[in-house]
C-alpha cells in the first residue's frame, strides 16, 4: 500500500517522465502520430490496446494541445496510466 501511495503522490514518476532521456523525450523526437503514441502508451503500461473510448478521449486531448504544451500533455498521459488502479493493482 505504501508503494501505491508513493507512486500516486510522490515525485518518482514525475521525475522519470521529465528526465532528458525519458520515454517522453523519445516520443517527441520520433514524430509519432497521436494514434501511435496512444497505442504505444497502452501497450507499454497495460500490455493491451486502448479501448475505442480511451483512444477517442486521448486523441482529443492530444489534438487540442498547443505545440509548446505537448510534452506536459504526454507526461500527464503517462502519469495517469502509471498511477491508475489498472496498473498499480493488476501488475
Amino acid at each position: 500500500m505504501v508503494q501505491v501511495l508513493h507512486l500516486a503522490n510522490g515525485e518518482t514518476i514525475n521525475d522519470k517522465l521529465a528526465a532528458p532521456n525519458s520515454k517522453i523525450t523519445k516520443i517527441l523526437a520520433s514524430k509519432q502520430t497521436d494514434a501511435e503514441i496512444i497505442e504505444d502508451a497502452y501497450l507499454s503500461v497495460f500490455s493491451r490496446m486502448p479501448t475505442d473510448e480511451e483512444r477517442l478521449a486521448l486523441s482529443e486531448q492530444l489534438a487540442q494541445a498547443k505545440p509548446e504544451d505537448r510534452r506536459e500533455v504526454l507526461e500527464d498521459l503517462y502519469w495517469s496510466l502509471l498511477s491508475s488502479k489498472e496498473f498499480l493493482l493488476n501488475r
